[in-house]
């Protein structure tokens, strides 16, 4: 009786473990790209099952929006584990284009998480050709595109990528581990952005609010590049006569190279309440195409001893022009970087650092407070009366230090 029970308890088991295999290779392509195929035919939004976790290890079809169809994704809470095994260097989970560069068509995707897990980092690749990029998604021609409640981990490659649009809304997302770099500074720079927005048409509109943005972790050290740094959370690309009026507001950029890029681009940059941490360039700006950038209530939170194009620091360019204007904000670092600086005039602003490295450009203190143990020497910057230094090793900086750690 014994042997016969427990000859059932491993059939069970068997059973059981064959079970649990078969729904780990569970392939949900062919329904996603069903219902797809009949929410475009009916004009329809795509509604996922609330709650439900779907593998999707095969290519989601290419989608080709007719003039002015919408295509809209509502999640319902829903998950997609997203393996990106094409065979190609970029998988995209899903790639929606139109025909038409004027097209009037807009997707919009809400309330969905997506997952990478399966696919793996690849900071110490060496070899280009064998990267293997997860992209969730790529749109190419889409007037319209927004995003919100949308979540991702563990996206080696890009977050977003929009080409050639005129306007994009991204609000309440939540990446970490979004993004990656080649090894180098400079040589295959082209992904690993968490948003990357490029060809905006016309006069166009972005508007980035609620957003975390994270790269992936310090340490361990993966290979790759400094700090396991990403490319890019924000990039705009190469608008060079259509002006983009960028607005990003309450968000947290973390762990990227430069947390935001703009090249050859027109873009007039607005920031407002947002936290940029572990960062080689805070901003970067390459070209002359740029519009003055205006910050304000914001924190620049451990810059890291990382170049771009001879820039580090806060607000950096090259081959620019630019001017900058950082308002009632925070910078908070061992090394206040000034690499490349472009001609920025802080207002009412905090700066507390150990070092930091002499600025290429004029840049104008007003009414700003400094808590350093440097000697801040004439090539430091034009300070106003207003402003005021501290030294960084008295009782009353530690008392000050103590408090703010306990009670914020």
């Amino acid at each position: 009786m014994k042997k016969k029970l427990l000859l059932c308890l491993v059939l069970l088991f068997s059973l059981g473990s064959a079970f649990i295999l078969n729904a780990a290779q569970v392939n949900d392509s062919k329904e996603l790209n069903e219902l797809i195929t009949k929410a475009l035919s009916e004009n329809k939004t795509i509604v996922l099952d609330r709650n439900r976790t779907y593998r999707i290890d095969k290519e989601i079809k290419p989608i080709q929006l007719k003039p002015g169809q919408q295509f809209s994704i509502e999640g319902n809470g829903a998950k997609i584990n997203f393996v990106a095994n094409t065979g190609n260097r970029e998988s995209y989970l899903f790639h929606i284009s139109s025909k038409d560069y004027n097209s009037t068509g807009s997707v919009s995707i809400t309330n969905l998480h997506i997952e990478g897990a399966e696919n793996p980092t690849q900071f110490a690749v060496r070899d280009y050709n064998k990267l293997r990029l997860a992209i969730p998604l790529f749109t190419e021609r889409i007037f319209s595109v927004s995003m919100s409640n949308v979540s991702m981990r563990k996206i080696y490659g890009a977050g977003v990528r929009v080409n050639v649009f005129g306007q994009f809304s991204a609000r309440n997302l939540d990446f970490k581990e979004v993004g990656g770099k080649w090894y180098t500074s400079n040589d295959y720079d082209s992904f690993g952005d968490a948003i990357y927005l490029g060809f905006a048409r016309g006069d166009s509109q972005a508007i980035i609010e609620n957003c975390h943005l994270e790269g992936y972790s310090a340490t361990p050290f993966q290979g790759g590049f400094a700090q396991n740094l990403s490319r890019s959370a924000i990039v705009t690309e190469y608008n060079q006569k259509n002006l983009l009026n960028l607005s990003v507001s309450n968000c947290k950029l973390i762990g990227y190279h430069r947390s935001i890029h703009m090249e050859a681009s027109r873009t007039a940059l607005d920031v407002k309440n947002t936290e940029f941490n572990r960062f080689g360039c805070g901003v970067f700006v390459y070209g002359f195409e740029a519009r003055d950038i205006s910050i304000e209530n914001s924190k620049f939170i451990d810059n890291v001893d990382a170049f771009f194009g001879g820039a580090k620091g806060v607000v950096t360019g090259f081959a620019n022009n630019n001017k900058a204007v950082v308002t009632n904000s925070e910078v908070r670092s061992d090394a206040f970087w000034r690499e490349n600086e472009m001609n920025v005039t802080y207002r009412s602003s905090q700066f507390k650092f150990n070092t930091y490295s002499r600025p290429s450009r004029a840049s104008r203190f007003e009414n700003c407070t400094f808590q350093t143990r440097a000697n801040l020497g004439d090539d430091f910057g034009k300070m106003d009366n207003q402003s005021r230094t501290k030294k960084g090793n008295s009782l009353g900086t530690f008392i000050e230090d103590l408090v703010k750690a306990l009670f914020g």
